[in-house]
Parts: structure tokens; sequence; C-alpha cells
């Protein structure tokens, strides 16, 4: 079958990260036998475009196109119409934009049988207009936490509405997501379908890592929603040390030195905004020698990372999924959450610890109890329950069914 996998965002050289798991699900629908293809929503330029503007050719979509291992790859650009002032017709040249970069797909490899767009916005929201012209089936999966932040803006409600209502098919990757999107929707069935993790990649270490320290790691970008500070707060009150008044150090790859002296340390793998901010707290905390920033790392030093620590934590006020726990987990280790909305899907008391959302007392009490009983957990057990339910050949299977459903001659909505 020949899939077009439609992505709000995708990886690119200068941040290869962003949306690598639909990268990996591209890959692994390639690798289970489909005829694969790639675009990008487009993205709108400023307004500075229009003042560069040469000629009215210049005002259309730029299309470019990309091997990548095997999948043709299309990303667009297009010039916004303000943005500030008429998000309303943005969204409208996103879909014309998106419908011509179809178009040049299509000419370069023929249609597709079915699309898979990954977010409403806007790839969802590209994919069924390109649809209701084509009568190519639809299946949207939501992954993006705007809508349990209440970051959604009141003039992207009717795209949200009309891109539910006219899929095919509407998957989220958890239940706490699919109750969000049936304020917009109330009568869609939204089928929760969790994100797919690479159990071939994210495996157990050849050998555990030493019994002390114990070595707590969390991955994430390093904003606010993610709850670093209370993460920190939390850890200083388990395991604190002094107040000094250097700056913390860091390390830009996960070496695990560990200082000597100390019972448990925490290593943040990830980069952004509050990274400032977090390092002066760790300072302040008498944290510096207990606590190593590595900023922004690859796949391959994050799994690094989880295969050196015992336990992975995730701190966040909002997770639609939880994606860094299912690979630790994949990877053996236990993890702490909170119950962010994703994490409760699967994590219980087999596999972890789940805290209210920005309760610092209960981090720290889980931060301890962990410490405590790690040998309680069984490495084996919880890589189990990520293959059974999160592993490639599961998601594609299911996959498989809902597009052999949607391409036998099912009546479109």
């Amino acid at each position: 079958m020949h899939i077009l996998l439609l992505a709000s965002w995708y990886p690119t050289a200068a941040n290869p990260v962003a949306g690598v798991f639909f990268r990996e699900q591209a890959r692994a629908l390639r690798d289970h036998g489909h005829r694969v293809g790639v675009m990008v929503a487009p993205a709108l330029t400023s307004k500075r475009g229009l003042i560069r503007a040469r000629r009215p050719a210049d005002l259309g979509a730029r299309i470019t196109a990309e091997d990548d291992e095997g999948i043709p790859t299309y990303r667009a650009s297009q010039i916004g119409w303000f943005p500030g002032f008429m998000p309303e017709k943005n969204q409208r040249l996103r879909a014309r934009a998106g419908l011509r970069m179809f178009e040049r797909y299509c000419a370069d490899n023929d249609a597709p049988d079915l699309i898979h767009a990954h977010s409403i916005l806007y790839g969802g929201y590209i994919a069924v207009h390109i649809g209701r012209q084509t009568r190519i089936p639809v299946v949207v999966t939501e992954h993006s936490s705007a809508f349990l932040r209440g970051l959604i803006q009141p003039y992207q409600t009717s795209a949200i509405t009309e891109t539910l209502q006219h899929a095919d098919k509407c998957l989220a990757v958890s239940q706490a997501l699919a109750d969000a999107l049936h304020v917009y929707a109330p009568e869609t069935p939204i089928e929760v379908l969790g994100n797919m993790v690479d159990t071939d990649f994210f495996t157990p270490p050849v050998a555990p890592p030493p019994a002390q320290p114990v070595v707590f790691c969390t991955v994430a970008g390093l904003t606010a929603n993610k709850g670093m500070d209370k993460l920190l707060e939390a850890f200083a009150r388990a395991f604190g040390g002094k107040a000094q008044a250097k700056k913390p150090g860091f390390s830009k790859k996960p070496g695990f030195s560990s200082k000597p002296g100390f019972s448990t340390v925490l290593h943040i793998g990830g980069d952004g905004p509050e990274r400032a901010a977090l390092e002066e707290q760790a300072c302040v905390l008498g944290l510096a020698d207990q606590v190593i920033f590595h900023g922004r790392l690859s796949r391959a030093e994050v799994r690094e990372l989880i295969r050196l620590s015992h336990v992975m934590v995730s701190s966040s006020y909002v997770e639609t999924f939880g994606l860094t726990l299912a690979e630790a987990m994949a990877c053996g280790k236990p993890v702490i959450a909170t119950r962010s909305g994703g994490p409760e899907s699967f994590v219980d008391e087999r596999n972890g610890l789940l805290v209210p959302v920005g309760d610092v007392e209960a981090l720290a009490g889980a931060l301890q109890q962990m410490a405590a009983t790690l040998d309680r957990y069984d490495p084996d057990a919880i890589r189990a329950g990520i293959v059974t339910h999160f592993s490639p050949p599961v998601i594609v299977a299911r996959l498989n069914a809902i597009y052999r459903e949607l391409t036998q001659g099912a009546t479109r909505s």
C-alpha cells in the first residue's frame, strides 16, 4: 500500500530530534512492506517575504524534495499574510500550499492510497482538505500538548472541528488527549493508539550500572511545562546538599564520571529557555555537584544516558504520551512520572511511581522510595510491557488494520 505521511513538524538538520517519532513511524511502515512518502506541513515565512517578492510567482509555495533513506520527503514554505492580523487567512494559505505540494508529490510518485497525518495543526487540517478534493482516505493522529495546556487559539477552533469531523479515522496517543479532542467534535469517535517505541534501538544495557551512586535521569526540552524547577526542588529535599556560590557545571556528553561522595545524582538531558535559571537554581539549592546538565543530546546519547542510569523521571505539567519514559522502560528502567495525562496510560506499580503534578513533597518522597526499592523492579518485565503495547510490529499491525478498512470501500464522512 502507498502511504503518505503528512507531518505537522519533522526533523531538520538544525533540530534532528523534532518529530523524530514521525520519521520512525515512516520507516517502520516502509520496513513492514508499505511504500511510504512524507510531506511536512508548509511553514509560513514572515511578512519580510512580501518585501523581497519581485514577481507573483514569488508569493507561491516554495517546494523542496529530498530522498531520506529511500523515503521521498517534501517540504514547503509559503509567504504568510501578516499572521498576527489574519490568522484564518493564513490557515487557508497553508491548505493551498499543502495542496500544491501534494500535486508535486503525486507528479513525482503517483497518488497515495491513503494519507496519514500527524497532528491537526496543521498536517491534519491540510490532509482533510486534500482528502475532500481527491477522495483519498485520511487518518489523523493527534500528539500535541496544546490541547491539554489550554494553548488553542479561538481562530483555530473551526480548523480543529473541521478536521475531526471530516477525517476518516481519528486517533490520539492517550485517553487524556482523546477526551480533550472531544470538546471540539463530541460525536467523532477517537481511538487511543500510543506512540511507537523503537524497541530494537532502545534495549537494556549489557550490564546494569553500579549500585552506587543511584543515578536518576530526565530528558526534555527545558521549558516551563516540563516542571524541572519542581524536580530540582524535590531532589534537593530528598538528597540535598549545601548552597554553593559557584555556577553549576555540566558535561556536554553523558560521560557519567560521578562525583565522589554522593549517593545519588541527577542527569538532565535537553536544552531550552529555562536552562540558565535551572542551573542557577541547582547552585542555590546546593546541587551544583550533584546535578549534571548535558544540553541537547542525540538519539544515541539519550540511549546511553538511559542505560547508565537507574531511573527515568518526568516532572511535566502536561504530557500527551511520555515517549522518553516509554523509551527508558524499553531499556528495562523503572520510572517516576507526574500524572500529566499520558503517563497514566502505561505507568503503574509494576514499572514505576506516579505523583500529582506540581507536588514537590510527593515527588521528593517518590525519589526516596525509588532509591530504596530499586531491587523490587524487574527490568525484563518492564521492557516486556513496552514491547507488548508499543513496539513497531504492534503499532504497525493496528495501523495496517485501519488502513485496510479505509481503503476497501469504507464510506467517507
